[in-house]
């Protein structure tokens, strides 16, 4: 389960799903959480 903010843009956050399943979600976070 993958939750978003709601502050993020559509436009400028793009998901991609790969033929594995996995969900890549990239959105411009000020600080990113690895």
């Amino acid at each position: 389960v993958i939750t978003l903010p709601s502050r993020i843009d559509p436009h400028q956050t793009s998901a991609v799903v790969t033929l594995h399943g996995q969900l890549f979600v990239r959105a411009p976070f000020e600080h990113s959480e690895v």
